[in-house]
Parts: structure tokens; sequence; C-alpha cells
């Protein structure tokens, strides 16, 4: 019996903090068509910002775009759905507050959930307060940027909140450093810490999470150059590096650490040199060459990224002893603003917003680099998110018993 796969795919509204036709659908590819076919339509009320697939406990989180809870009640919203072990479709299961303004990714531990609100400079949004007995609120500010950490139960639903973080400063690149402006959430070398770039302070700060007590603690930063503003980070514990993007200049950087501290050693941008020297607009303009993602093979031979404009995915070999860079191969892309990619079985799979299309893309196993480009999905209005789910059928089970992987 194959594997049966499901993409879930979120988008947004027009605007923040308004009603859209916006929606979570579940995509089932059928082997016999050989096409991915939509059996779900679940509308949400907001634009979806994250979704994420708990392959151990069966659930879809999801996070909505926005800083009201409720209409009185400042703050985000995690939602999250069971999925069913039989159909991969979703079934309600709950939502909370996610004590910020616009939560934007989370993280999954057997006991909690980190939540990352990226905040806003459009006043009010939602500020976060700790009562003298410990409870956690929300209030009215003009900036609300999270981290927060919540329990989860045995099921998978996040019960309370128990801490938080809250991130200040800016930077001096107008609009996109008005604020600190965490963007992403990523585990770090340890097993308890996580790594936050903050796109308008030019930092990644480095948290550890004690779960037994129920506390965040900023342990420290890897500063990065002025004015590139750090968007995604990943770590790579068996290359001991760290490799960080920054939304504003188009570069990808390696971190490595040196004297107990973590800091850039090399740099590398994420579109060719020549073609970088042809753009005219200024960094704060959408049409300037603006990366968007990353992510390294399960081997940790290869470092892929995306840049948004350019419309580029950039092929790193890296090294296997030092994790350095190689020069990277750059392809065009047929789709128009990658926001996302995420690496499956050999593939990459990329959302694109502006072509509202999920590509895929087939790897040469050797080399890294692409060798085929097919649309999988297609018509998903301002797509902004996907995530997957595969389940496999183990070798000798009953039909009807299924083992969910990703």
């Amino acid at each position: 019996m194959s594997d049966r796969r499901f993409i879930y795919t979120g988008n947004w509204a027009s605007t923040y903090n308004e009603r859209g036709n916006t929606a979570v659908c579940v995509y089932e590819y059928k082997e016999t068509d050989r096409e991915w076919k939509r059996i779900q339509r679940v509308p949400m009320e907001y634009s979806v910002s994250g979704l994420w697939v708990d392959t151990e406990k069966y659930m879809l989180y999801i996070s909505l775009e926005i800083s009201r809870f409720q209409q009185e009640e400042p703050g985000g919203r995690v939602l999250w759905f069971k999925i069913d072990r039989e159909t991969g479709m979703l079934m309600p299961a709950g939502q909370i507050n996610s004590f910020g303004a616009f939560p934007l990714d989370l993280k999954l531990s057997e006991h909690y959930a980190l939540v990352l609100n990226h905040g806003s400079n459009r006043p009010p949004v939602c500020g976060v307060f700790a009562d003298r007995d410990g409870t956690i609120r929300t209030g009215n500010v003009f900036d609300a940027a999270t981290l927060v950490l919540f329990e989860r139960d045995d099921e998978g639903n996040l019960t309370k909140a128990r801490d938080f973080y809250a991130f200040t400063g800016s930077g001096e690149i107008p609009f996109f450093q008005d604020t600190a402006s965490p963007h992403s959430l990523c585990r770090g070398m340890g097993r308890t810490e996580y790594l936050v770039p903050e796109r308008g302070t030019d930092r990644v700060s480095i948290f550890r999470i004690d779960g037994e007590n129920w506390k965040i603690s900023r342990q420290g930063e890897i500063r990065i150059p002025k004015g590139y503003g750090p968007r995604n980070a990943i770590a790579v514990q068996g290359l001991s590096s760290c490799y960080v993007i920054g939304e504003i200049m188009p570069a990808v950087l390696l971190c490595k650490e040196s004297q107990g501290e973590l800091s850039p050693v090399q740099k590398l941008t994420t579109v060719p040199e020549k073609e970088l020297e042809q753009y005219k607009e200024p960094v704060t303009s959408f049409q300037y060459p603006h990366p968007s993602a990353l992510a390294v093979s399960p081997d940790h031979r290869f470092l892929y990224t995306l840049t948004r404009a350019a419309d580029v995915l950039a092929v790193y070999p890296l090294h296997p002893e030092t994790g350095e860079m190689g020069n990277p191969s750059c392809h065009r892309l047929s789709g128009a603003n990658p926001r996302q990619l995420l690496l499956e079985g050999g593939d990459l799979y990329i959302v694109f917003q502006d072509t509202e299309t999920i590509e895929r893309v087939r790897l040469n196993a050797i080399t890294g680099t692409p060798v085929q480009e097919i649309t999988v999905i297609r018509d998903i209005p301002r797509l902004a998110v996907m995530d997957m789910l595969v389940m496999q059928q183990e070798a000798g089970e009953a039909e009807n018993e299924t083992n969910y992987t990703r």
C-alpha cells in the first residue's frame, strides 16, 4: 500500500484585522489521477499567518494574523484542529489568545508550545502584562511583539499561558525597522534552545526554555551586520553552525561559535552579484530582492534560500565538517513572490503568493540542484502558507492502521 499524502494550505485577507475569503484547505494526492485534489475547505475569519502539522498528536495548529482575539480583548489567535487518522480531514478542537499581536510562528514540545507574535507599529495593538498572582493578561499598547510559553496537555491542547518575553528596540530603516519585528522561531543547538531573528534590531536572540518551572530566559544574541534585518535562521547541530537570512539585504550569513559566542563568519548573496547591481529601487521597496525562506537538507549537504522580487532559488553546497557555504547556483523560478519552502522526500515544495500556486521542485540527489519544477496546486487567492502530512503504511499492518510521519 503506497503512502497517503496531504497538504494543508492557508491564505491571507486583503488587509490586517479584516475579514476576507480566507480558509484552511486540505488536499490529498490521488495516486490514480496523479494529482492533488481538495477534499476539505475550513473557512477562517481572518488571514492565516502560519500552520503546523503535529504528527505525534495528530493536530493542525493555525495562527491568525490579527491583533484582537475578540472585539474587546487585544491579542492574536491560535486555533487547533484534530486530524482524522483515516481521512486527513480536520475537526475543530480549540483556540486561545496568543498574548501578542499578529502571531507568525509556533514550535511544539511534548508539554509546551512556544508562540511568536510579530507585533506592529500600527496602534493600538496588544500589550501583555503579568499580575501579582502570575496571571497573564492583555491591554492596549503601540507594539506587542512577544514570545509566549503555553502549557500543553496530553491531547495537544494549549491550556494556559505560563510565561512571556516582550521584544523591544528598533533600527534605522523605515517600515522594516520601526519596531523589533521578530519574524520566525527556530530550534537552536540545544534541545531546549530557540533562536528568534529580530528584523528591527539586527540581532538573533537566543532563548532557553525551562519546562519544569515554566520560564523563558534570554541567554544571549547573535549580532547581525547593521541594516540586514534578519528574518529566518536555522541551526545545524551536526555542523555546529547557524545560518541566517536578512529580509532587508539579500544575503545569507554563516554563524559559528568563537570565544563562547555565535557570530557571523561568512556572507554570500542570495541572488547573483551581477543581477543585484541592476536593481535601482531602495531597499525599502518591495521591488527590491528580499529573502523570504531558507532550509537545510536532512543530510546537511545543501542550504536553500528563496528571494522575492528576483524569484530565485539559491543552492549552496555545505562543507561536511565546517559548514562553510560554497558558491551558490541560482535558479529562476516559474512562480512569483515565493513565501515558504518545505523539504519533503528529496523534493522542495514552494509557496508562491502572487501566482497562487504551490510548486514541487525535483532535486538532483548528487548536486542538490533543481531538475524539474511542476505546479501541484493552483488558484488559491493570496496563498501564504502550507504544511504536509505523509501517512505511511507499515509492512504487515492492517489496511486500517496508519503510521504518521513527515
